[in-house]
């Protein structure tokens, strides 16, 4: 095969670009024409060339500072999809390490090119689905006592914190895109509570209203500020004469998906996928330490899950209420901590619950797993990566844990254990990542996380771990031997 070259593409090269969109053999490209020039100006932008003639194309534009989204790419040859992307992915994470960028992401639904990001070191966290509204209906004006103003550039450092703790990484706005926001959206309102800032939301106007984003500190949630904002934000559309509006959220945040269907946005079908390509993982440190959660990835929830929704159905609950009552707020974390006592615990489950608790639910007072099933397949997984790796279990927990261990006799697989509820911290807390790390005697960089919930495995990225979010046992060794560079199949 002939060699090819790549170099970085600037504003000289806007014409080439073009015509490579417009005539690639496979083009992806989600970029308006007339933002092409301010992309070759600011973004990471590369070209592959054989023989000196271009036969591929990678763009990406800045979100904020730290993360980029995929917003092109071209090959001459249908048939070198993959052998563009490795070609030119090396020099894309040098540029984005050189600009101290931490993500870049791929946000849409194009199955070739979907399945060709997956090939390569781009990572799944997620979707996000499409709703729709027709109209200004509101079934509900919310929390009065919330004061909505424009916001303010005094504002920018209390909206960056906000964003910190109501979203993982991928998600969350620096300063410089609040500023962008502030000084270009149509309309942007922040939520004052008592002289303190506690949400905020913003729109934008095209062929319809786009509901772009509305966001509640989670120490405020359930006091009606979220309905506060899309309210207004409906009447915002009404004043603008637009009766379309459109939002998009992610495909497993079932609060927001509860309010926008309270207020008449149903789905629209259309579905994206969310691929991330974290620049911190190109690193040259290799791997030494697994580091694994334990319910949901050790073990298999179905039973819980299946018993909770029976009786979310029988008592006409929404789905999610009974895992948040047990698993979830101040009198959980405290326990998981070590901070209260069980009874004390299962006596705040029975009065958020208001009902007593039916007699299945018991054994889950002093214990979280009582009701899982050892996830054999993991634990066979773990044991053969043991040979190459060392094994640590972190896991939000109570003092049962090390208990459940020695009776599925499984305790011997870990070098570390870390037990939410012995050392006073729980995820996704960054220091509890630093002690695991400290306990297997190792610098962050060189541990892998494997957990279940995006928001823990987000965390351990901030400091530096690798992490994958835990889906199922295959596409976790799809995603190990990513990381890895090695076969995880093999070690079975």
């Amino acid at each position: 095969m002939r060699e090819w070259k790549v170099r970085q593409a600037t504003s000289a090269d806007e014409s080439l670009i073009a015509a490579l969109l417009e005539k690639g053999a496979r083009v992806y490209c989600n970029l308006d024409e007339d933002r092409l020039p301010g992309l070759l100006y600011e973004g990471l932008n590369v070209l592959a060339f054989r023989e000196e003639q271009p036969v591929g194309l990678f763009l990406a534009g800045p979100e904020t500072t730290t993360r980029f989204r995929v917003h092109g790419f071209a090959v001459t040859n249908r048939s070198e999809i993959d052998t563009a992307l490795v070609t030119m992915l090396p020099l894309v994470c040098q540029l984005a390490a050189d600009r101290k960028i931490r993500h870049i992401m791929y946000l849409d639904n194009v199955d070739w090119f979907t399945r060709a990001l997956q090939c390569t070191a781009f990572v799944p966290r997620g979707a996000v689905i499409d709703l729709e509204k027709w109209g200004h209906r509101i079934p509900s004006s919310g929390n009065y006592r919330v004061r909505l103003r424009p916001m303010e550039s005094t504002d920018i450092a209390a909206l960056v914190a906000l964003d910190e703790v109501a979203f993982v990484d991928i998600w969350r706005l620096d300063a410089s895109a609040f500023e962008r926001i502030r000084t270009e959206a149509p309309y942007l309102a922040v939520a004052d509570l008592s002289g303190h800032i506690v949400g905020y939301q913003f729109n934008w106007i095209g062929a319809s209203g786009y509901l772009a984003r509305l966001a509640v500190h989670p120490n405020y949630w359930g006091q009606g500020i979220g309905t506060r904002m899309l309210a207004e934000a409906i009447r915002f559309f009404e004043r603008q004469g637009v009766e379309h509006i459109i939002l998009d959220t992610q495909a497993d945040n079932e609060r927001s998906q509860r309010l926008y269907r309270w207020f008449g946005f149903t789905p629209t079908g259309r579905a994206r996928d969310v691929l991330v390509l974290e620049i911190m993982s190109a690193r040259n440190v290799s791997v030494r330490a697994l580091i694994t959660d334990f319910g949901g990835v050790l073990t298999r929830t179905e039973k819980l899950q299946a018993l909770m929704e029976r009786y979310e159905r029988e008592w006409g609950l929404e789905k999610g209420t009974l895992q948040s009552t047990l698993f979830a707020g101040e009198a959980w974390e405290a326990f998981s901590t070590g901070r209260i006592s069980y009874e004390d615990y299962w006596a705040d489950v029975c009065a958020r619950l208001g009902r007593p608790i039916p007699p299945e639910f018991e054994s889950l007072r002093d214990n979280p797993f009582a009701l899982d099933e050892l996830n054999e397949r993991m634990v066979a997984l773990f044991r053969k990566l043991r040979s190459n790796y060392k094994i640590a279990l972190l896991s939000n927990a109570t003092p049962a844990l090390e208990g459940l261990l020695e009776r599925y006799g499984i305790a011997n697989l870990f070098d570390v254990i870390i037990n939410s509820s012995r050392v006073g911290l729980r995820k996704p807390d960054p220091r509890i990542y630093a002690l695991t790390a400290e306990r297997l005697g190792l610098c962050p960089e060189e541990c892998l996380l494997i957990d279940d919930k995006e928001r823990n495995t987000s965390a351990a990225r901030e400091i530096g771990m690798h992490a994958i979010t835990f889906t199922s046992h295959e596409d976790l060794k799809r995603h190990l031997e990513k990381v890895l560079g090695r076969s995880v199949t093999a070690q079975e």
